[in-house]
């Protein structure tokens, strides 16, 4: 095999690598933007009697300090306001709680 043959066999299976990962490339971009499309906070307008999505938002905490995260919705009712509710699940039952984080005591001695 000539130089010139290889260097034509190797350029043609490196465009046909270059095509296959560009082919991936864009199909994982076109799912990517599906999904955020999908999922998209920034829908305002519901029906009626209806959360906004823009108005939630699903967090983990430890907020008891056991190590393993706790599941959270925070609903922002106003700016600066959150309302906080836990999501729990029992017998395959979604059960959403509320509940408030009480401050710390500082007792002096």
């Amino acid at each position: 095999m000539s130089n010139e043959d290889y260097c034509t066999k190797t350029t043609k299976e490196s465009v046909k690598l270059g095509l296959t990962i560009l082919t991936l490339v864009l199909g994982m971009a076109g799912i990517i933007y599906k999904i955020d499309r999908t999922l998209d906070p920034k829908i305002i307008k519901v029906q009626k009697g209806y959360i906004s999505p823009s108005k939630l938002e699903i967090v983990t905490k430890d907020l008891d300090h056991n190590g393993i995260n706790e599941t959270y919705l925070e609903y922002k009712v106003a700016k600066r306001v959150t309302d906080s509710y836990q999501l729990l699940e029992k017998k395959d039952r979604i059960i959403i709680r509320k509940y408030r984080i009480k401050p710390a005591e500082i007792i002096s001695e």
